[in-house]
């Protein structure tokens, strides 16, 4: 069997910890309390693969469950752009709709026959009700497009200053 390179004897905190079945702040734990060691390289840090492996069996990991996996909480990315055309076209919707309830209210004011007031005072429910909906699906896509924007925001602070600069 071949000998390692330097490389090859030092694992990520995420191969560490898939390998010990714990968390990845745990395993940082063990690198600032000198039962692992650690080398840095930039901003990663990296974790010598002996040393884990022998903690492995010091903890006896192959008697501890496999972690569970949290679902990726980062949805779809939608362009800016998009969510922008979508909220003008619900509020142009929303407009449609204020101006048909307007509309349907004063019919039912101008004191129509009673079986046409019922199928008026339905469709003005109705109008209201598509309308509160369409003001739902507008507060969603202004959400969404303030997180897009903080998204942009942070990925922008994570780039170093001169990609900033001449990007």
């Amino acid at each position: 069997m071949g000998t390692m390179t330097d490389h090859e004897q030092y694992m990520t905190v995420e191969e560490a910890a898939a390998h010990l079945r714990i968390g990845t702040r745990q395993v940082h734990r063990y690198g600032e309390n000198k039962r692992v060691r650690t080398i840095k390289i930039g901003k990663r840090v990296l974790f010598h693969r002996g040393d884990v492996q022998q903690l492995g069996v010091d903890l006896d990991v192959t008697r501890r469950p496999e972690p569970v996996q949290r679902p990726q909480s980062r949805a779809e990315i939608v362009p800016a752009s998009d969510l922008m055309e979508r909220l003008w076209e619900r509020e142009q919707q929303i407009n449609q709709m204020s101006m048909t309830i307007g509309a349907l209210q004063a019919q039912l004011e101008s004191r129509l026959l009673p079986d046409t007031a019922r199928q008026l005072e339905h469709d003005l429910i109705r109008a209201q009700a598509e309308r509160d909906m369409l003001k739902d699906q507008i507060e969603t896509l202004r959400a969404d497009l303030e997180r897009e924007r903080e998204h942009r925001i942070a990925e922008t602070e994570r780039q170093p200053w001169w990609k900033r600069l001449f990007s």
